[in-house]
């Protein structure tokens, strides 16, 4: 094997373990800040910079949005024909495609259904969905969970500690 060759990849390798720690620090970072703003602030959808993730649990949006989607929203000033929103009635948060708006009032629609929903204010308004992940929803429950918290952490420990380890196995004892 070309010593150049192995080189490079160790550094890949390196860089991509630095880059999947980082972002396993940030999502332990990001679910501990949602599970303090739920149990202590009281706060059902907390949102980061205006962006908050949301599970789908009906099929009123398909085939765009799926049962057990995981969707990004967030907050927006204007809200236009087409965008699909995120909105509060009650203590339910619907997802549904914008179908008119008309000043402070908008009327939605479930891609699947076929009669538009009541209007709504846009005062109830969560977000638009920016990102759409499919299936990861049913897996961000458990990650919530102090226990998913924990697998988190102790996923990041071994991808840290593992490489040390297997490092120091491979070099020679020198006496």
């Amino acid at each position: 094997m070309n010593l150049r060759y192995v080189i490079k990849m160790h550094k890949a390798g390196v860089l991509m373990r630095k880059v999947l720690i980082a972002f396993m620090g940030a999502a332990v970072l990001l679910n501990l800040y949602i599970l303090v703003a739920q149990v202590v602030l009281r706060h059902d959808l907390p949102k980061v910079f205006g962006v908050t993730q949301v599970v789908v649990v009906s099929g009123s949006m398909q085939p765009a949005i799926g049962v057990g989607d995981l969707l990004l929203i967030r907050q927006q000033a204007e809200y236009s024909v087409n965008d699909i929103i995120t909105y509060r009635v009650g203590s339910r948060l619907i997802t549904h495609r914008v179908k008119s708006v008309e000043g402070a009032s908008l009327v939605t629609q479930g891609d699947a259904n076929n009669v538009a929903d009541a209007p709504i204010m846009l005062s109830q308004v969560e977000g638009k969905v920016l990102i759409r992940v499919p299936k990861l929803g049913r897996v961000v429950p458990l990650l919530r969970t102090p226990q998913g918290i924990l697998l988190i952490m102790f996923t990041g420990v071994v991808l840290i500690v593992a490489p040390y380890i297997a490092d120091k196995s491979k070099r020679p004892e020198i006496s």
